[in-house]
């Protein structure tokens, strides 16, 4: 983790109307280089990927399925572009959260940036330079849009582009 990313995290989380000890799912927190368990300490924090280590709380049972929800905020820095489909990768962090609840997404937006190189057990094809996207803000707005958030920002900030979303309040939940 870049400190530059999480000192950013970290300004954008406090911004968030969300509860003191908030209930916090961080997808994608295999931690390779640093994590963001420390920015969320008042809280609950669990962290989901792919495959048990250092920082994963709960190994998700496939690619796009998450087995914990009641999130009042979901968290993913530098995990989108070791995905297949990141449609469905959001999408799955939407149905994590409360009602009321907000996600935050960070992702490299040019090749080069973002390549720590993943251990080869965290990649799909056991392959350490798997690696698939970058996202600029007219991408991760699709992708909150499509996965049913209300935008509330998207920009680029140190060579990466953030998104931030809120699930609507609704009848149905």
């Amino acid at each position: 983790m870049h400190k530059l990313l999480f000192e950013h995290m970290a300004e954008i989380t406090r911004s968030l109307p969300i509860p003191e000890c908030p209930r916090v799912i961080d997808i994608g927190s295999y931690d390779v280089n640093g994590s963001l368990r420390s920015l969320f300490s008042r809280g609950s924090y669990i962290g989901v990927d792919r495959v048990a280590g250092p920082n994963v709380d709960v190994v998700m049972p496939s690619d796009y399925q998450i087995p914990v929800r009641g999130a009042d905020l979901v968290v993913s820095s530098s995990c989108l572009q070791y995905v297949r489909n990141p449609f469905k990768l959001v999408a799955e962090g939407f149905r994590c959260l409360k009602n009321g609840g907000f996600a935050v997404w960070c992702a490299p937006r040019h090749e080069g940036d973002g390549l720590l190189g993943l251990p080869d057990e965290l990649s799909p094809n056991g392959d350490s330079s798997f690696d698939c996207w970058r996202f600029l803000v007219d991408g991760m707005a699709e992708l909150l849009l499509s996965s049913g958030f209300e935008i509330l920002d998207v920009h680029y900030y140190n060579q990466y582009c953030w998104g931030v979303g809120k699930r609507e309040q609704s009848a149905l939940n």
